[in-house]
């Protein structure tokens, strides 16, 4: 889920130059997200923690 919406970000990023740094970021913040739930195991959502 979060490589697929770091995916979409970055795309948007690309077409969308007046939101280009903002969509980098989030497409960064997306990837890392995932890198850690591959890492670890473990993703944390509001009020939850469930070990994938």
């Amino acid at each position: 889920m979060h490589l697929r919406s770091a995916r979409v970000y970055a795309e948007v990023a690309e077409i969308d130059r007046a939101h280009h740094h903002e969509a980098r970021y989030w497409a960064d913040r997306e990837r890392r997200k995932a890198e850690e739930i591959k890492r670890t195991g473990v993703h944390e959502g509001p009020g939850r923690t469930v070990r994938v």
